[in-house]
């Protein structure tokens, strides 16, 4: 019979990119990790109070425990990620591991949320070709940082503070937790990062929002909502 390529078959494609927006503004994107814990609520104050939006990446089994926090977050207008469920090493783990590591994330932050994520951040930023490979299918990115904080250090509320202000750059990512441990220093520094971050100008945006002001970023991926062919197969790693 006559048969014709429709479209050539493709490999999967891993890319790794810096948001670089250049509508001309100033934008920045606050991350926080390790959540939802006691000091979750108090986060969300401060960024109601200033008026910005930021980016949290819960533990399933954190997220688990307190689904009211982990709905606070998407009610008071933030972006709502994965950071996997136990905090595991991604890479140390099997096939099998990783994906019910990522999914039962999901899941969990689907039955507070209503809607099935697709962005992790990895632990540690622990996310190689053979992670991609295993798990390409259920996940849009991973979202690693620029500038961190190193709060876990509890440097002090300045050094936090100064962390951030020294290095900022148009389209960075800041890592900041508000769980895993004492947070009161984030607490602490939060207002003053926004206050002077605005005052040099900047906006605050979600790391969907930020990824849309760069249109190297599949929409897509900036949606979550990737999905793969039907016929597709994984790589046997």
């Amino acid at each position: 019979m006559d048969k014709e390529v429709v479209q050539e078959a493709t490999d999967m494609k891993i890319a790794s990119l810096t948001p670089k927006p250049s509508d001309g503004g100033k934008y920045i994107a606050l991350t926080f990790d390790d959540g939802p814990s006691s000091y979750t609520q108090q986060i969300l104050d401060i960024l109601a109070q200033k008026g910005v939006h930021a980016t949290f990446y819960n533990l399933g089994n954190q997220a688990g425990k307190s689904p009211s926090l982990t709905k606070a977050v998407l009610d008071g207008g933030h972006e709502l990620a994965s950071h996997t469920n136990q905090h595991q090493n991604l890479p140390t783990l099997g096939k099998d591991d990783l994906r019910s590591e990522i999914t039962s994330a999901f899941d969990v932050l689907e039955k507070a949320s209503g809607k099935r994520q697709q962005m992790i951040r990895a632990p540690y930023g622990a996310f190689t070709d053979t992670e991609w490979a295993r798990s390409a299918d259920l996940i849009s990115c991973n979202v690693l940082w620029n500038i961190d904080t190193l709060d876990w250090k509890r440097p002090g509320a300045a050094a936090i503070t100064d962390m951030v202000l020294s290095h900022a750059f148009n389209g960075s990512i800041v890592l900041m937790h508000d769980g895993g441990g004492d947070r009161s220093q984030d607490i602490e520094a939060l207002p003053h990062i926004i206050d002077k971050l605005k005052a040099q100008g900047y906006t605050f945006l979600t790391v969907s929002e930020l990824m849309a002001k760069d249109s190297r970023f599949p929409k897509d991926v900036v949606k979550g909502t990737v999905s793969m062919p039907k016929d597709a197969v994984l790589p046997e790693k």
